[in-house]
């Protein structure tokens, strides 16, 4: 990836010396060797007072390919420059620059994307007005004024398997009005662990978000070998569905989730991304989840995922879809590892990590997405969280949580 993104090589233009000679003004000389001078020293200030100059004199001339690969190659240099000594302000500005001319010649442009992102001040101002004026999409279970709120207790020592609603609630007094739920496809909606969420729900009038995890794309390969299928998948689904809204509560079925990033995307014997087969069983269980009025669909991806996996290309389509979801987990450390190499800042501008953290800038994705294809659908938080401890480095990152965990809450989509 760092090829894509480095400089043009100074062979490139200054490889062609006849030609650039009849081509360009001799002032363009000496800050271009000033420029490969201080370049090789390392001496930014130097590097940066040569690189204007450079764009000054070029930038009014007359349109040619020398002419783009210099500035193309100098705007670079300047954003990333910039960016290394603090001064944010300019790095934009030539980011932005650096934009057209990187992709009219074909040049990966994610990273300067990243980086307009990242680097764009967020300036939040609050006006008081009634709910009235809130979005609404009138889908299913959406509430017409605030918000749905869940909770995750699975695997909490404090509560335990049973569920029962006072201990949950002498340990975390608020109220949530959804439960989360995780199904892997092939398991059984009937155990009593479910059973007992399940329960608890309806009995607390409980929104229930079921998470419907699957281990490939297509509905033949999307159970683990953890839980074999017994019957086909197509009755599984039928008889899965059918229980669920047969308990007298309504729920959000989340289908595969994170699909861009994970094995619901992706060919179980190849490993190759399978969008196709993704969307082919999403609309599938969609269809029979919409026989049901109290059964709802939730279209969930990672926020970022892949570079080569956008949400295009697994979105199933929007009579399929009630509700966009998106699983959001800021980290301070990318890959919770610590990055030394010459690439930690395109990794943490393009995935929003460490020195970039911020969870208002990751969900940016996904809703820039929607406007783009007009996709008219309330928004979920499917999934997130904040590390206080990073295990594999033995780092406690509590004020870093709670930093982003106030982020996080004044997310309005």
């Amino acid at each position: 990836m760092l090829k894509k993104f480095s400089i043009i090589g100074l062979t490139l233009i200054l490889g062609t010396t006849p030609i650039l000679a009849s081509v360009f003004p001799n002032t363009i000389w000496k800050p271009l060797d000033e420029y490969t001078l201080s370049k090789s020293e390392n001496n930014l200030e130097n590097q940066i007072a040569a690189s204007e100059q450079v764009i000054s004199i070029m930038t009014p001339e007359p349109e040619s390919q020398e002419r783009i690969n210099i500035l193309l190659n100098h705007h670079l240099e300047l954003a990333n420059a910039y960016n290394t000594i603090g001064n944010y302000e300019k790095a934009y500005e030539n980011f932005k620059l650096y934009i057209p001319f990187g992709e009219s010649q074909g040049h990966d442009v994610s990273y300067a994307y990243a980086k307009l992102m990242t680097l764009q001040p967020s300036l939040e101002v609050f006006q008081l007005n009634s709910n009235a004026s809130a979005p609404y999409f009138d889908a299913k279970f959406e509430p017409t004024q605030g918000v749905i709120y869940g909770s995750y207790y699975d695997k909490d020592t404090y509560i335990g398997v049973a569920y029962n609603n006072e201990d949950i609630r002498s340990r975390y007094p608020s109220e949530e009005s959804m439960l989360l739920v995780y199904l892997e496809f092939g398991q059984d909606i009937k155990t009593p662990y479910i059973q007992n969420m399940l329960n608890l729900a309806k009995e607390e009038d409980k929104l229930v978000f079921l998470a419907w995890n699957t281990a490939g794309s297509t509905l033949d390969t999307a159970n683990s070998s953890q839980f074999p299928l017994h019957q086909t998948p197509q009755e599984y689904i039928a008889s899965t569905i059918d229980y669920l809204s047969s308990q007298g509560l309504d729920a959000l079925i989340r289908f595969g989730g994170e699909m861009n990033n994970g094995p619901s995307g992706r060919n179980v014997f190849t490993g190759e991304v399978d969008s196709a087969g993704f969307i082919e069983s999403f609309q599938y269980v969609s269809n029979i989840a919409k026989q049901h009025d109290n059964i709802g669909m939730v279209w969930s991806p990672d926020d970022i995922g892949g570079l080569d996996t956008p949400f295009e290309m697994f979105y199933p389509g929007d009579e399929y879809v009630d509700w966009v979801g998106v699983s959001m987990y800021p980290k301070k450390y990318f890959r919770d590892e610590i990055d030394t190499s010459n690439n930690k800042d395109i990794n943490e501008s393009i995935f929003i990590a460490g020195e970039h953290a911020n969870p208002i800038k990751k969900i940016e994705h996904i809703i820039t997405f929607m406007k783009e294809h007009n996709i008219q659908k309330p928004i979920i938080i499917s999934e997130t969280g904040d590390h206080h401890f990073v295990r594999n480095l033995g780092i406690e990152t509590t004020d870093w949580a709670k930093l982003q965990m106030q982020k996080t809450y004044r997310i309005r989509a």
